[in-house]
Parts: structure tokens; sequence; C-alpha cells
């Protein structure tokens, strides 16, 4: 439905290089300016007024056919205010969204109720046109205010499926504790995500510093190309090697990953994980899922071989040394039992 009053009127014409001029973009700058002027807004209509000029037309809008969404709290901003938003709905087609928000927020119509200190409109793209604005709040007060945060920094994973995010609390006022201030802000940290933890850390002549942890799939790791191969009739297992991420403990990254798609297009977590580096058969920490086939008509292990081929490479040099030391003789059973406590140390 069209929400335009019957008054209207046209702005002055303008062209492109005359906005430029002055440090606009384009004549539609100057003719949100005329209309703007005269309390009206840019309709999105136009005429050619020749030479390359255009005028646009001015129209006054029913702010209260406009409705605000919900209004977020978004923590203190200081000088005893909070701050909260929210999206504007039920824009009229075609008319400029900054200037149909800024009409709407000066009228109180559909605003939270208080001490209004500052308000403006803010242009997120796709995401829509919102109205911010600043509400006087006694729990913002400059007596309880406490600083506020530097940019919020990537520090890496902390645990498995869980990020940490850091920044250094500034403007602590004087003679207020450095924990004191620091408990109180680190509710208004601005991240986004499920918080799981959030602390305060004093580093000394560093500062103080907040820390909020975050799950994020990330840190869950990923894992490589699957390989397979027939435990036994009717059984298979898939292999992978987890990808961690830094500084997470293997075992624990692969124990706590999530469900995902095997090349059979199963879902599931890995039946066992599999530390390759401490039985010295490869590197890595690895997921073993194991799955019903009825394409397995026969045991294969690749894991087998594997061993077969480190076991190779261990025997062929042990018989030179026992060949040398004993001669040309049965030496079969000190071969045995130097292999065996060989492969004990590889898996202990």
């Amino acid at each position: 439905m069209v929400i335009y009053s019957k008054e209207q009127s046209w702005s002055g014409c303008w062209k492109d290089e005359e906005a430029r001029d002055i440090g606009l973009q384009n004549r539609d700058d100057l003719i949100r300016r005329d209309c703007g002027d005269m309390g009206k807004v840019y309709s999105g209509e136009y005429n050619d007024c020749g030479g390359w000029k255009f005028q646009g037309k001015c129209i006054d809008i029913d702010v209260s056919k406009m409705n605000w969404g919900n209004w977020d709290d978004k923590g203190c901003v200081g000088g005893g205010s909070t701050k909260k938003e929210a999206r504007l709905w039920n824009i009229p087609g075609r008319v400029d969204w900054s200037q149909a928000c800024n009409k709407k927020i000066n009228t109180p119509e559909g605003l939270p109720a208080g001490n209004i200190k500052n308000r403006y409109c803010e242009n997120r793209g796709i995401n829509g046109e919102y109205g911010i604005i600043e509400v006087e709040d006694t729990k913002c007060s400059p007596e309880r205010t406490s600083g506020n945060w530097g940019d919020w920094k990537d520090g890496g994973c902390s645990k498995p499926g869980i990020k940490k995010w850091y920044s250094r609390l500034f403007n602590i006022p004087n003679g207020k504790s450095w924990e004191e201030a620091c408990d109180f802000m680190i509710n208004s940290h601005g991240l986004q995500g499920e918080v799981v933890d959030k602390k305060c850390v004093n580093r000394g002549i560093e500062g103080e510093f907040g820390e909020v942890f975050i799950k994020d799939p990330i840190c869950l790791g990923s894992w490589g190309t699957f390989d397979s191969e027939c435990l036994e009739i009717g059984k298979k297992r898939y292999f992978s090697q987890l990808q961690v991420p830094q500084n997470l403990d293997w075992e624990e990254t692969c124990n706590a990953s999530g469900e995902t798609i095997l090349p059979n297009g199963q879902k599931m977590k890995p039946t066992r994980c599999v530390n390759r580096t401490k039985l010295g058969i490869g590197g890595g920490i690895w997921g073993e899922f194991e799955v019903d086939d009825p394409s397995c008509v026969k045991k294969t292990s690749a894991i087998a071989d594997k061993i077969g081929q480190a076991t190779d490479i261990i025997t062929k040099p042990i018989t030179n040394i026992t060949e040398s030391i004993f001669g040309n003789g049965n030496n079969t059973i000190i071969i045995f039992i130097v292999i065996g406590i060989v492969l004990l140390f590889l898996i202990f």
C-alpha cells in the first residue's frame, strides 16, 4: 500500500559533476539534500531538466505506517547512557531509507521509554536500515562506567570447539580497581556467538584484559582424505587424519569431534581415535569409523601392510648385524627377540 501524502514538491535540477564538485557522490545526494531542507524525503521519481540535469520529487510520508522491530540492548556507551538499536520495517518502495529512518526516529512512536540523549540511523545494506538511540541509564552512570574495550583480537583455539577472543580495557577511572572495572564491563563485549566462559586477566604493565570464549566449529579441526579397508566379511573401516588446530591436544580434539559424512554417505563420529605417531606407523592423529558394508567379502588391511613394511625395515639391518656376530647359522630366535623389543618400544 502506498503511504505518500498528497503534498509534494520538486528539488532543484542537478547533474553529477555539481555533486562531485562539493564532495558528494552524485546528483541524488543533492536531491536528497533539497528534499531534507523541505522536511520531505526523495521518492525516487525524477524529471529530466535537460543538459544531463535532473530534479527529484520530494514527498511527505506517513511515518506511523513504518514500524520498528525489537529494540536490542547493546550495553553502556559512556556518559550515563545505554545503546539500543532496532530495524525499521515497511519503508515505502523507492523512498530513500536513511531519510525515512531520520523522520521516523525523531517521532516518539515506537521508541523505548526514557530520556533519549542521542539518536541516529545506520544503513546496513542488505540487512536493512537501523535506528540507534542512547538512553539515559543509571547502571551506566559515570560513577559506574568502567572504561572501554579496544579491538577484540582472535586468541586462537583454547579447547576443542572453543575459540578465545581478548581485548584490553582502556580508560579505567582513577581510583577504580582494574578487576572491578573489568568484571563490570566484560558483559558488554559485543561479540557474536554462543559464549561459554569469560574472565578478566591482569597482565601487569600491559594492562587489564578481558577474555571471552565462544563456540567455534573451526576449533574442532577438519578431516583429510578418507581411505578404507575391510576388517572382516561385511565390516568396513574408514580412516582419515584429523588436521588439529594449533596448540590443541590431538587425542582430546579427535574425541571431541562431531559427526562427519563418510564417503558412503553415512554420518557418524569416529569409532576410535588412533595416534599413529606413538605406534610408529605414520604421523598424526587418525579417526577410525567402522560401518557395516556387504561389499566386504574378504579381509584387507592397509594398516597391516604398513606394519609389515615397518617390520621389514627393522628386520633387514638386524639380520645383517646378527650374521656378522654369529655367522650365517640359525639366528631366527635372536631376530624375533630384537624385533619384539623394538615393537614394544614403539608402542609404549
